[in-house]
């Protein structure tokens, strides 16, 4: 499989003097704010090599693979970060991670310092938690506080890093002269959010990098500026994306090859790469298409209030089953679907066949993600 994994193979022994800086890299970055740091990377920098050692002793590559059920190669990146002199220089700080039941928070977020005078902030995506799909699924009524903790992250890293400290008058310490956010999938919205929201700090954003990244809703462009920001974004989707295409986007999509398809193709390390490039590809694929319509008839072109019933009652409905995580939907037992599929009662008989139908189509695009892996 030509992918990323393969990218560090090829690449991995070439510093950014002698291969520049490209969109692979910045997925790589990307994928770093998933990883869980926690006691690893503080506020004062640490090498990405240094972190990710400590890491592979800390947990072991089964351990990792549970961990990041949603994309378990992460459990092969990190090893072959260790060894990679093209990212021998590059340093980690200001990991944040905040889980919060009770406000519905799925946040976390790194700065990765590059080699050449350059930060990358790199906002998580959505795990495996019933959590941060409930996010996902908050997005298309109103501002989520995952996307204002991204302002708020955007500015404090700005005040601290980029802005040249003075003494005296004197200018002292090292600036970074340009600024790159970035993530995937929700984290991809988060990067646009804040890059778009941050007004005095436009002029150091030199790129956006949404990778699989949903959109917004239309009322936030008329009440935004983003013109001047539209530029930088860089917004990669699979040709079978559903995520990077659900919302409206102002930005241009750039479509890829990737292997496997529907949700799958969610996964970037499905994603193939053609030597320092991702392998484009011309347009979707025709079954996604219809994917995307019929995402749009059943919830998107309701009334906000009619999205807000149905989402809250899909996420009562999972509580009421104990679902916590994804993958918890690969061991759901008789008692817990009975108790899921009695808040039905409460719907006239078109509407809970609307509804029915939804949940399977979710828990089809999830199966081909979370359960085919396991079998791998």
């Amino acid at each position: 499989m030509e992918n990323i994994l393969q990218y560090l193979k090829w690449r991995g022994d070439l510093s950014f003097e002698e291969r520049q800086w490209n969109e692979v890299d910045a997925l790589i970055c990307a994928l770093l704010g998933y990883v869980e740091w926690d006691g690893i990377v503080l506020d004062i920098a640490v090498s990405l090599q240094y972190a990710c050692q400590t890491l592979c002793q800390k947990d072991s590559h089964e351990d990792m693979v549970q961990t990041y059920a949603y994309a378990p190669m992460i459990a092969d990146m990190i090893p072959l970060l260790i060894d990679a002199k093209r990212y021998q220089d590059v340093q980690l700080q200001r990991y944040i991670s905040i889980c919060d039941q009770e406000n519905d928070i799925q946040f976390a977020a790194i700065t990765i310092l590059l080699p050449f005078q350059a930060l990358y902030i790199s906002y998580r995506g959505t795990d495996c938690t019933l959590l941060g799909w409930k996010e996902d699924f908050q997005m298309m009524l109103d501002t989520i506080p995952s996307q204002k903790l991204a302002l708020q992250y955007l500015k404090e890293t700005y005040q601290d890093l980029v802005i040249p400290k003075k003494l005296l008058g004197i200018q002292y310490g090292k600036t970074n002269k340009s600024l790159y956010l970035g993530c995937h999938s929700k984290g991809g919205n988060l990067a646009m959010y804040a890059a778009i929201c941050c007004d005095e700090m436009k002029e150091y954003i030199n790129h956006i990098y949404s990778f699989d990244g949903p959109g917004f809703q239309e009322t936030f462009y008329q009440e935004h500026e983003y013109q001047s920001i539209i530029k930088c974004i860089h917004n990669y989707v699979p040709t079978s994306s559903l995520i990077g295409r659900i919302m409206t986007h102002k930005e241009k999509h750039i479509i890829l090859n990737a292997y496997g398809n529907g949700l799958q193709q969610h996964d970037a390390f499905y994603w193939k790469i053609s030597q320092s490039h991702f392998d484009y590809a011309l347009c979707f694929d025709e079954e996604t298409q219809h994917h995307i319509k019929y995402i749009h008839d059943v919830l998107l072109s309701r009334t906000d209030q009619e999205k807000k019933d149905f989402i809250s009652l899909i996420f009562t409905i999972l509580d009421n089953m104990k679902i916590n995580l994804i993958t918890d939907f690969n061991e759901i037992t008789f008692k817990q679907a009975f108790q899921g599929i009695k808040e039905l009662s409460t719907m006239n008989f078109e509407e809970s066949k609307i509804f029915f139908d939804f949940l399977k189509f979710i828990y089809g695009q999830i199966k081909t993600v979370y359960f085919s892996k396991k079998k791998e």
